[in-house]
């Protein structure tokens, strides 16, 4: 069973980019600032846990702050990982964009 289709078949250039800004903008870079603000609470999560497990002194506790420090640190890696992954479509996604500004407008030779 296939999902059924988001998009019409594009048929023209203004199509298309009308398309690609509308993911550039409603997914790209909205995915990007979440993403960066879920790394900033990763990073208050570990600095946290840190002090937390400082302050108990060793014992379970200790142990239990010190391994969520280090998991929010594990998930600060594949944040950035993910981060940078997006970053990259974004960079295609302009390229796109600009591709399709010279076929809307060409430059004349």
């Amino acid at each position: 069973m296939g999902r059924q289709r988001i998009l019409v078949d594009i048929e023209t250039v203004g199509q298309a980019r009308k398309i690609e800004e509308t993911v550039k903008s409603g997914y790209l870079e909205a995915t990007i600032e979440h993403l960066l603000q879920w790394i900033a609470v990763e990073e208050d999560l570990i600095s946290s846990y840190d002090q937390l497990s400082g302050r108990k002194g060793g014992g379970r506790e200790a142990a239990l702050f010190a391994g969520f420090s280090k998991n929010s640190g594990e998930n600060l890696k594949q944040l950035n990982g993910f981060l940078k992954s997006c970053e990259s479509m974004a960079l295609e996604r302009q390229k796109r964009l600009e591709a399709l500004a010279t076929l809307e407008h060409p430059v004349a030779e």
